[in-house]
């Protein structure tokens, strides 16, 4: 009877020995593969291995922010570069924070949710980066290409007759806009990084009264000379 217990608490243990050592077995061999429901980017890579999950996300997600951003103005376009830029999005972190989420959990939650077909909803973010000192340099050289100082009217005297310089209207390129819209584009895979440049007039300043009445006067004198 000692003998038949014996048996039968010996193949228990076995069982559960047996058990064990194939849980943890299944569960080494999924060590590095993705969960299912895992997200990186809006980029599904559920089920996937480590460089499998990075090449897709450089396919799809680096590979179409690597593109030349365009600025458009006045029938001229100004390009900044991605390398210029220097645009990175790290798919090796958020390929690495992927699998650290798929890895939640203990051996048996880990093990139980793969053979029943569990997720773990878990959406990384996209993480990029880009120089801003690349970016303000850039909005910088535009702007000196476009600002134009606006231009008062004047009357001057030459030859014995009176000139008259129309005015001209100014330009004046919105800095900070630039670089906000050039930040957008340089971060958003979907986007088209084309922009129209973020100009506004600036109209000359109006005469001053006391001009007004020195033209007048000086228009005076010029006829009563000629009389």
């Amino acid at each position: 009877m000692r003998q038949r217990s014996f048996i039968v608490i010996a193949v228990l243990l076995a069982v559960l020995v047996l058990g064990a050592v194939g849980v943890y077995a299944y569960d080494s061999s999924h060590k590095d593969t993705i969960a299912n429901g895992v997200t990186a980017g809006g980029i599904d890579i559920s089920g996937m291995k480590p460089k499998a999950a990075q090449a897709k996300l450089d396919r799809q997600l680096a590979a179409p922010l690597q593109k030349t951003v365009y600025v458009k103005f006045a029938h001229r376009r100004y390009k900044l570069t991605a390398e210029k830029a220097q645009v990175h999005v790290d798919t090796a972190g958020m390929v690495h924070e992927a699998v650290t989420a798929s890895r939640r959990g203990n051996i048996v939650s880990r093990t139980t949710r793969e053979l029943t077909g569990g997720s773990v909803h878990k959406s990384i973010p996209l993480v990029v980066s880009y120089s801003r000192k690349a970016v303000a340099k850039f909005a910088k050289h535009l702007q000196k290409k476009i600002d134009t100082a606006a231009r008062d009217a004047t009357i001057g005297f030459s030859g014995g007759g009176i000139q008259k310089v129309d005015s001209q209207t100014g330009l004046k390129l919105d800095v900070v806009a630039l670089r906000s819209h050039i930040s957008q584009e340089l971060v958003q895979s979907t986007a088209d990084h084309k922009l129209n440049a973020p100009v506004e007039k600036v109209k000359p300043k109006v005469t001053t009264a006391s001009s007004r009445r020195s033209t007048r006067a000086s228009s005076s004198s010029t006829g009563a000379a000629s009389s």
